[in-house]
């Protein structure tokens, strides 16, 4: 038997022998906890064994700090979620089995704040574990910590009967960039302090799926620097950093600033995106504003159990 599987779906297994193509697998996909069933084999075939993947949750994203002065600091991406597969005898199983799957982790809150005392970056929470029983297990990514990324360990594959293991890590969410404002108003080039990309998930044995990155484009929130209140950054998308939104040496007495929004996970165990940087370079008066969105939310795990016959 050989083939191969892709995510969400079985492309090839086994090869055309001398009674024909093998029947077709039964494939069970859950994207939240429940409970895994044996299925029956079809009229004259037999379960000849089982494929099993399992990917805990990506870890949301941190948000990034909001303050009066002149620098901040983008939130770090969340981590990705660790995997495991493994193949398992026709045997290994009972009837059936409790599944589990990671929740992924909620990004950083961000706030809002007139007063001018300013917030520093809020964490991104861990994602959840997820599991097959007691045969195999993938742990979810643990909540950002600092300013410093972090990814899930690989996976473990602990039940009698499997051969073939494999086992990765979740991606590193990206570091988010530190604004450091010019002196002068009135300049339009795009500062760092854009929010960091997540970390990617994995899926199966195939690889990781990428995380977002830290700056306009391909997937981050567009970064604005000065112009006409308010100043608003671009949210990032599937996994990627919100934008910067920086009001530099009073820009003329602008008042109202918002960052970007980090981009939620959009796989399998992808961690969420880093929220921007909101900086603000006016006298508090009360009016005068910084807003910092929440780091995007890292992806639910799943598990995938896949019953070849024969």
């Amino acid at each position: 038997m050989s083939g191969e599987f892709p995510f969400g779906s079985v492309t090839a297994i086994g090869t055309p022998g001398f009674f024909g193509t093998p029947p077709t697998p039964n494939v069970q996909i859950f994207n939240a906890t429940g409970i895994w069933t044996r299925p029956s084999p079809p009229v004259g075939t037999k379960i000849i064994g089982f494929f099993v993947s399992v990917v805990g949750a990506g870890a949301g994203g941190q948000s990034g700090t909001g303050t009066f002065s002149n620098q901040g600091t983008g939130g770090v991406g969340g981590g990705g979620g660790g995997q495991a597969s493994a193949q398992f005898t026709p045997t290994a199983f009972p009837a059936s089995v409790a599944v589990t799957v990671g929740t992924g982790g909620l990004g950083g809150l961000g706030g809002t704040d007139t007063t001018g005392a300013g917030f520093g970056a809020l964490q991104g929470a861990a994602g959840g574990n997820s599991s097959f029983g007691t045969f195999i297990s993938a742990p979810g990514a643990g909540a950002t910590t600092g300013f410093v990324p972090n990814g899930a360990p690989a996976g473990t594959v602990t039940g009698p009967g499997s051969f073939n293991p494999s086992t990765k890590g979740g991606g590193t969410g990206a570091v988010g960039g530190v604004n450091a404002a010019p002196s002068g108003p009135g300049i339009a080039n795009p500062p760092a302090g854009s929010g960091a990309g997540g970390g990617g998930g994995t899926i199966f044995n195939v690889g990781a799926y990428p995380g977002g990155n830290n700056s306009a484009g391909t997937g981050g929130g567009a970064a604005v620097f000065g112009g006409a209140s308010p100043i608003t950054a671009g949210n990032g998308g599937n996994g990627a950093g919100g934008g910067a939104a920086v009001n530099p040496n009073g820009g003329g007495g602008l008042k109202l600033v918002t960052s970007g929004q980090g981009g939620d996970g959009n796989a399998p165990g992808m961690g969420g995106g880093g929220s921007g940087v909101a900086v603000n370079s006016v006298v508090p008066d009360g009016t005068a504003r910084v807003t910092v969105q929440r780091g995007g939310n890292g992806a639910n795990g799943r598990v995938t159990v896949i019953t070849i016959f024969g």
